[in-house]
């Protein structure tokens, strides 16, 4: 067993810590975690035997989004919280630390899955420490494994309602496993030569390496600011030696810059989706569909 914060019970895997029952006839299971494609993972297994609260709301950057107080009170409530770890959730760490009872279990998704080192890049501009990359979920096949242990800990918080986990979760993972074959034949139709990316956030690396693609350019190494105009001007000309069309933004991401750039130098702006999603891209599946599409259109 695991301790987050020095407070709060915390596992990884299939193993929870039992906390009381729900009651057949009582309210959902309140549900905390941090982004929104995490609570879509989470209402997929759960269904209507849980209530998800994501502390960072669509359209936010989950490396610089700060809580607001009033989050202190549905924590306070919740019977389980799930996070991905790695670095991802640290803004909304402090509130869970605040406001959880002791015996809050806690349970990191990415815990102990293989890794891709990302560069940091400090505040001068110079080359950082490495870290393992956050963004596992964009490879469906991490993301299986988060379904599982989402399905795991409702079941260890609410063991009247593992049945019903057990099932939501056999038939979500069978979708998403049928969905990343397609998404595979998708990109697949993308001419070899051109399966370059070029992302202005580091947070496809997963998605490059299940897809077969090749990431040539990251704008932004480090999370939470703005690219400068020697990393834009960097990218540029890696996209111009490897003959990159399209550069790839994101919509909670201030990409002014970028794609100012991208304009004098002819090339193609598109967008992916990676933590956030909306009413355009309102689930996880919509966010593969919606990003396998864009990448075949981008580099076609």
């Amino acid at each position: 067993m695991l301790l987050l914060f020095g407070l709060i019970a915390c596992t990884s895997g299939g193993r929870v810590a039992t906390g009381p029952a729900r009651p057949e006839s009582g309210p959902p299971l309140s549900v905390i975690t941090s982004i929104t494609v995490l609570a879509d993972l989470i209402r997929q297994v759960g269904g209507d035997r849980v209530a998800v609260k994501p502390l960072v709301p669509s359209g936010a950057d989950p490396n610089t989004f700060q809580p607001a107080p009033r989050d202190v009170v549905s924590v306070s409530h919740a019977g389980i919280v799930f996070f991905n770890g790695l670095g991802l959730d640290r803004t909304v760490r402090a509130v869970v630390s605040n406001a959880a009872r002791p015996e809050l279990p806690v349970v990191l998704l990415a815990d102990g899955l293989p890794t891709i080192e990302s560069e940091l890049t400090a505040v001068d501009g110079s080359a950082g420490a490495l870290r393992g990359n956050p963004y596992l979920w964009l490879d469906p096949r991490n993301a299986r494994v988060y379904v599982e242990r989402i399905r795991d800990g409702l079941a260890g918080v609410d063991p009247a309602g593992a049945a019903t986990y057990r099932e939501n979760a056999a038939g979500y993972l069978d979708l998403m496993s049928a969905l990343d074959d397609e998404l595979a034949e998708q990109v697949a139709t993308i001419p070899p030569q051109r399966r370059k990316l070029v992302t202005l956030h580091d947070a496809f690396p997963y998605l490059a390496r299940r897809y077969g693609l090749q990431l040539v350019g990251v704008v932004i190494k480090t999370p939470g600011r703005q690219p400068s105009a020697q990393e834009v001007a960097d990218v540029s000309r890696a996209m111009r030696q490897y003959e990159v069309p399209t550069v790839f933004t994101e919509p909670q991401l201030d990409a002014r810059l970028l794609k100012l750039a991208a304009r004098d130098a002819g090339l193609n702006i598109s967008t992916l989706y990676s933590d956030s999603l909306d009413q355009a891209v309102p689930t996880y599946e919509a966010l593969l569909r919606y990003n396998a599409r864009h990448l075949v259109n981008g580099l076609q």
